[in-house]
């Protein structure tokens, strides 16, 4: 779920416009994310359902699927055996992306420097008390969503060295 949630705003801003037909822009904001959170939230559940066999009852998919279900382990590393079918539903859901949403022309690349790149986020700080909310916004995104999303993904390595949880 955390990676779903980090990849929203980068993904979302720039897909919904080509996506989404005109008569769908009189929604604000605030309702498009909620979709998008919303059909993030119901596919990490349904991939939760579909993929929680193959790592608890790992004999039980492996002759399910007979002579397709070769790869499955059954013994030890029992999490491995989710990646394959996390895989192939995030292919199977990016097929409709991949084949009905149309590609934005691309433009030739602008030079980039080091030190322009620099000067650009220390005059977005210097400037962000012209904003209302900015500065709070940038750090509350430093300070909170950033170590938020840091700690969620690390949650299991923590778990086990920490506090000795085995995998189970």
């Amino acid at each position: 779920m955390s990676s779903f949630e980090a990849g929203v705003l980068s993904v979302g801003c720039k897909t919904i416009p080509s996506v989404s037909p005109p008569h769908i822009y009189t929604l604000n904001e605030i309702e498009r994310s909620g979709y998008r959170v919303t059909a993030g939230c119901i596919g990490t559940i349904f991939a939760l359902l579909l993929i929680t066999p193959f790592v608890t009852n790992p004999s039980g998919v492996q002759s399910l699927l007979g002579p397709l279900g070769g790869w499955i382990q059954t013994t030890n590393a029992l999490n491995s055996n989710a990646f394959l079918p996390t895989a192939g539903l995030y292919l199977l859901f990016s097929l409709p992306y991949f084949f009905f949403v149309p590609e934005r022309r691309i433009h030739a690349p602008l030079p980039v420097s080091l030190q322009a790149t620099y000067r650009g986020v220390l005059s977005t700080i210097r400037h962000a008390r012209s904003y209302a909310g900015m500065g709070t916004f940038l750090l509350a995104t430093v300070l909170y969503t950033n170590a938020s999303n840091t700690a969620v993904a690390n949650r299991s390595l923590y778990g086990r060295e920490v506090f000795g949880m085995e995998q189970g």
